[in-house]
């Protein structure tokens, strides 16, 4: 485990030096997959270089902790889940969780990006400090505001799902990732007749590492209906259902492939009708982990604006071993978070040792 630093500096002194900071990750090897190609659907963004400061930053990222590696046969079901109260880790500055030897994947829905004047440097300087490898992200509005997104992170590129029509939510689900680590095998909008289980189609990519012998990483972006309702609950049921049959054939086709079904799934896991809408995971726990649910019982959020809930998941294959989930309380850390960001938090994790 790795010992947390904090920075003397301000929060906006960090992150502006961090933001032009290089780092090229040299990863573990890992058992190799071989790529597969297929037509790419969403258009790639490619990043805009920027010169590299002669003496970056460097701050040691803080630890993630082990969450347990493996599935089991008895993860829990509808069942109702005791939850522990929240013993958050305070900070006083946005960490940088992203290390050259570990990977990390995360989540974040930026509410209705851009969301005010001043979101696309609140935002990019965000994701630049906490230097994810593969981030997923909701509700982005328009291509143009990705596109000048990704423009601002030099070390990373994006890709957003492709316009899915009238009857869709115009807010898409994209990936931002690290070029200098990966290359995009293939990209898909999924499910995209269906917008009774998915109002946002979902969006696939399989990325190739650049290090040899590491395996493809197959992540799918999910932003699954909102609202309590029981017809807005059986929608996040139905798509789940689809979700886990597309993910099942998958790897029965390819069995060593790792999979990670990442977003906003809007859904608590408190109580066992919350509970049951994730039902097609929690009954296959052999073969699947909802990462995220060991949050949900210790009271932990995702979610802060009129209500406290964890509702922005991970579910991964069980040979894709994560560790513990983190999400870092932004709005406690950064001055006009909410009004600027958004009222959602980064979800991420990193690879078991």
């Amino acid at each position: 485990m790795k010992t947390i630093l904090h920075n003397s500096m301000s929060l906006f002194l960090c992150l502006s030096l961090f933001a032009c900071g290089e780092h090229t990750k040299s990863k573990a090897p890992l058992p190799k997959t071989t790529p597969t190609t297929a037509p790419i659907g969403p258009t790639v963004i490619g990043p805009t270089v920027k010169p590299t400061p002669a003496q970056p930053t460097t701050t040691v990222p803080p630890t993630l902790t082990n969450g347990g590696t493996g599935a089991t046969c008895t993860q829990s079901t509808a069942a109702a889940v005791t939850v522990e109260p929240l013993v958050d880790i305070p900070r006083t500055e946005v960490p940088v969780l992203g290390t050259a030897e570990t990977f990390e994947i995360g989540t974040w829905n930026i509410e209705n990006y851009p969301k005010a004047s001043g979101s696309l440097a609140m935002v990019s300087n965000i994701l630049n400090t906490l230097d994810v490898d593969v981030m997923a992200v909701e509700e982005i509005s328009t291509p143009a505001a990705f596109n000048s997104l990704i423009a601002e992170m030099p070390k990373f590129t994006g890709l957003l799902a492709p316009d899915a029509g009238t009857q869709f939510d115009a807010r898409s689900a994209g990936f931002i990732y690290r070029t200098a680590d990966f290359t995009l095998v293939t990209s898909q909008a999924l499910f995209p007749k269906d917008n009774f289980a998915f109002p946002r189609p979902p969006l696939l990519i399989r990325l190739h590492p650049v290090a040899a012998g590491r395996p493809d990483v197959v992540a799918i972006a999910v932003h699954l209906k909102a609202f309590g309702d029981d017809k807005s609950q059986q929608r996040r049921e139905a798509a789940n259902v689809q979700l886990e049959s597309y993910v099942a054939e998958l790897k029965a086709k390819e069995p060593s492939l790792h999979i990670i079904v990442l977003g906003d799934f809007n859904q608590p896991l408190v109580g066992a009708t919350e509970r049951a809408v994730f039902n097609p995971w929690f009954e296959k726990g052999c073969n699947y982990t909802v990462r995220t649910d060991s949050l949900v019982k210790k009271g932990d959020y995702s979610y802060f604006s009129n209500r406290l809930s964890l509702i922005d998941h991970m579910v991964t294959t069980s040979n894709f071993l994560l560790e513990e989930p983190v999400i870092v309380k932004l709005q406690k850390i950064v001055p006009n978070y909410e009004s600027q960001a958004s009222d959602h938090l980064p979800v991420v994790a990193r690879l078991a040792p």
